[in-house]
């Protein structure tokens, strides 16, 4: 009898990065696939459909939008992209272009997981690329 919790793909080269967030996605209900080159992500994803992907745009050979671009173009519905720095104006515009639906910091992602994923899972309109910042 196969898994009936719904997939979803963790893209993340660092694994002491990944560790938690992983954790955290198996938490959320979901059962999730790793990988830690954009080839093997977008290769994951084609087989696997999965609903969400969270994806590192800071870790190579992972990282970079084109990673997120193939993802969109494999089927992924939601993906949430985490990078150092959030407030650059030009990796905001790039990230909504290559289709990324939230875009986080680390520290967002390292802290706040549960609730971003619960906000970018729940119904709503239009795209949800929006500043995450830690809340001390």
């Amino acid at each position: 009898m196969g898994d009936s919790r719904p997939p979803a793909l963790l893209a993340e080269s660092d694994l002491f990065f990944a560790a938690p967030i992983l954790r955290c996605l198996e938490a959320a209900g979901f059962v999730v696939a790793t990988a830690a080159t954009a080839e093997d992500a977008a290769e994951r994803a084609r087989a696997l459909a999965p609903t969400l992907a969270v994806v590192s745009l800071n870790s190579q050979p992972v990282g970079g939008l084109e990673t997120v671009r193939r993802l969109k173009e494999a089927g992924v519905r939601r993906v949430m992209a985490y990078v150092s720095h959030v407030r650059i104006p030009a990796l905001r515009e790039a990230a909504i272009a290559a289709g990324v639906d939230r875009l986080c910091s680390n520290s967002a992602v390292s802290v706040r997981l549960p609730e971003l994923l619960e906000r970018l899972l729940a119904p709503g309109p239009g795209r949800l690329v929006e500043d995450e910042q830690r809340r001390d």
